[in-house]
């Protein structure tokens, strides 16, 4: 990658096709290498910032030009992202049911504050660079880069495992029926929509006092069709939903977000026209030919399309070669691999990564599972889960810092966040991308009844309410910003809107979705369901009854225990309550913690007090009876467990499961996966190691080696 010239970075988005790709793999191979590069350079040139302004009036944007202060920048907002995130999700699971948020807008919400502060209120130039506010420095910087990150690298390091854990999660019995209305919706609905929505940009906005060209009105109208539904998705699960609206939300999303990009390039090159050089341009006449419009969408959509599906196919024939080595980290890490791989692959021959990343999942949802071992399988759920946890988190956070960028902008801008016009421009542009897709869905309506699972005119009302606009939206936005041949008046009107709408749709719509679903009633709840649902669970319970631990308590030998405080902490089918999704969760279950005090106290009462004389742990002795009971047991019983786990190495991974219950889950039942059925007493194995046991819990120890060393 060679340096601009002029100094100032380089964010053009017309690079060759090529070039994006090498470009992904150039930035996927530095967030490796960033920690030993951002080490290997000089702390204080590491932490200085250079800020010059670029242009004058609306074109003065702030750049970097310390590669080294970016490396460390980059690195810096990543680490404190990952904590700030993980500490807001946490903070906000703990807040009372009724006054949570989506976890999408409280971080979102975050980035826009802090963003704000260190933006406009903290100059890094003030920051000394002693030792003693060296890592204040550093943080100040990599929060400030955060603005100011390339695109492509948000586009091609966290949209893939966002892209493929969202489409291959999906049931794809569910999928299958509502991906025909899911495409209808994506292709000539995101065409018609970026028509209509494209009028009224041209009706609502003003550039310098007059309206926007109409591929100017177009191309903005091509970003705001792109939707993010992840709050929507998210509070439609926490309140019962059927899996197929949600599937229907997010499946019509992922391919909304490829075709959005096609389209948005589309409208990109009739802007920049002949200011941009043909190597820059897929058609190189402007307006662009419908001929050569045709050939691009086949080119990009059918080809992105095509290679996503035989990816999937490669990737479940490599899997089922490696199925019988049994290593699980090898298949998930071909997965990710393939992923990636995918999407680069797509970029460079000139399609769209997007559509292949989301038909890889598709295809993987029903043709990947099968090929997968069992450990295979979950390690799969687990790391992507994870992993697209995590980006999600850091879109959203980083999103709110773009924001600021986009809507702080210089005062000579006319569309900044102290301008009365621009706000009145962005309601009525909020109105506007509402009525366009309600429009879209009216037209669609009759094809939508009758394809897959239907369409009822709640659902579709509930369609409209939850086209949120998020980070495919902001990338996108950035991308134009970023382009050196459109006009800075244009990109910063549309830099404000794309932004404003986002924030609109989060804390609007993202918000209030749950209260919409519940004022429209869109699925009326079935007033047999929960007593059909206590029938059910009572009858279960009553099976499990037949067997287990109660056939156990059955037994003559052991009907002087107190088997009716032991059930307290297992499962029971009958104690529990219909959350206000219609869920069945667990209640009035006791912690195995609690079982075991009340019954180290029903022992002391009954059986121990009355036959060896042990008293209450709170009075100051023990009698003699039992001390003399206990040397006499205690050492011959060592001896034996000693003996158990030492001598026998057959034994010596179960005493490895033993030791780690007891140093890390000493409060939990842990189950060896090995030995089906087979469960320890962490408290037990705890209560072995200690140097001074209770009386009584050891007791119970040394009257189970008794009766059966073995079992033990």
């Amino acid at each position: 990658l060679k340096p601009c010239e002029g100094g100032s970075s380089c964010r053009s988005t017309s690079s060759a096709a090529m070039g994006r790709g090498a470009l992904g793999l150039v930035l996927l191979t530095g967030l490796l290498c960033t920690a030993d590069a951002a080490a290997a350079a000089s702390i204080h040139g590491a932490n200085q910032i250079t800020e010059i302004e670029v242009g004058s009036g609306c074109s003065a944007d702030i750049t970097e030009n310390s590669e080294e202060s970016s490396l460390q920048g980059q690195l810096t907002f990543i680490l404190i992202s990952a904590f700030l995130c993980t500490a807001s999700d946490f903070l906000v699971m703990k807040l009372p049911e009724g006054v949570q948020l989506p976890i999408s807008v409280v971080l979102f919400l975050e980035g826009v504050l802090i963003g704000a502060v260190v933006m406009h209120f903290v100059d890094i130039g003030e920051v000394s660079h002693d030792h003693a506010t060296l890592g204040v420095g550093t943080i100040i910087s990599g929060l400030k880069h955060a603005a100011f990150m390339d695109p492509h690298a948000l586009f091609l390091l966290i949209l893939p495992p966002l892209l493929f854990e969202s489409s291959s999660s999906m049931s794809w019995h569910i999928l299958r029926k509502v991906l025909p209305s899911s495409y209808l919706l994506a292709w000539p609905g995101v065409l018609i929509n970026t028509l209509i929505t494209g009028g009224f940009v041209r009706a609502i906005c003003r550039v310098n006092g007059l309206a926007p060209s109409w591929e100017v009105a177009f191309l903005l109208a091509s970003v705001l069709s792109a939707t993010d539904p992840v709050a929507v998705v998210a509070a439609l699960g926490d309140i019962g939903a059927p899996q197929k609206l949600s599937t229907l939300v997010d499946g019509e999303s992922l391919v909304n977000d490829g075709s959005a990009v096609v389209v948005m390039n589309i409208f990109r090159d009739w802007v920049v026209g002949a200011k941009a050089p043909e190597s820059e341009r897929y058609c190189p006449t402007s307006p662009p030919s419908a001929g050569c419009i045709l050939q691009f969408f086949m080119q990009v959509a059918g080809g992105g399309t095509l290679i996503g599906i035989v990816a999937a196919y490669l990737l479940k024939i490599w899997v089922g070669l490696a199925h019988s080595l049994h290593k699980s980290v090898l298949e998930t890490t071909m997965i990710l691999a393939v992923i990636y791989s995918t999407f680069f692959i797509a970029e460079g021959v000139g399609t769209s990564g997007v559509l292949a990343t989301v038909s890889l999942g598709i295809v993987s949802s029903y043709a990947l599972n099968a090929g997968l071992s069992h450990e295979g399988r979950h390690a799969h759920h687990a790391i992507l889960n994870q992993i697209a946890y995590i980006c999600n988190q850091l879109t959203f956070f980083t999103s709110g810092f773009i924001t600021v960028r986009f809507m702080g902008r210089p005062k000579a801008c006319g569309h900044t966040f102290m301008s009365l016009q621009a706000w009145g421009e962005l309601a009525l542009l909020y109105l506007a991308v509402h009525l366009s897709r309600g429009f879209v869905i009216t037209v669609f309506s009759p094809a939508l009844q009758r394809l897959g699972y239907g369409l009822t005119w709640k659902e579709g009302a509930m369609l409209v309410f939850s086209g949120l606009r998020g980070a495919v939206a902001l990338i996108m936005g950035m991308m134009i910003l970023g382009n050196e041949y459109i006009d800075h008046d244009v990109k910063q009107m549309m830099a404000f809107h794309i932004s404003g709408i986002v924030v609109l749709t989060l804390f609007v719509n993202g918000v209030t979705v749950g209260k919409v679903y519940r004022m429209l009633g869109v699925y009326q709840r079935n007033k047999y369901s929960t007593p059909y649902i206590h029938k059910l669970f009572n009858r279960l319970e009553l099976q499990c009854r037949n067997g287990g631990v109660y056939s156990m308590a059955r037994d003559w030998f052991f009907t002087d225990l107190k088997f009716d405080i032991v059930v307290r902490c297992l499962p029971n089918f009958q104690s529990f309550h219909i959350d206000n999704a219609g869920r069945a969760l667990p209640s009035d279950i006791d912690s195995v913690k609690d079982v075991l005090t009340e019954l180290s106290d029903a022992a002391i009462d009954a059986g121990l007090h009355s036959t060896v004389g042990l008293k209450r742990p709170d009075q100051p002795f023990f009698s003699t009876y039992f001390e003399d009971h206990w040397a006499r047991n205690h050492k011959p019983c060592e001896v034996t467990f000693k003996d158990l786990l030492e001598n026998h190495p057959a034994q010596l991974e179960q005493a490895d499961l033993m030791q780690d219950i007891s140093f890390n889950s000493h409060l939990d039942m842990m189950y060896d996966s090995d030995c089906p059925g087979y469960y320890l007493s962490a408290q037990s194995v705890y209560t072995i190691g200690q140097e001074s046991p209770t009386p009584a819990a050891d007791f119970t120890v040394t009257l189970l080696y008794q009766m059966d060393r073995e079992v033990l």
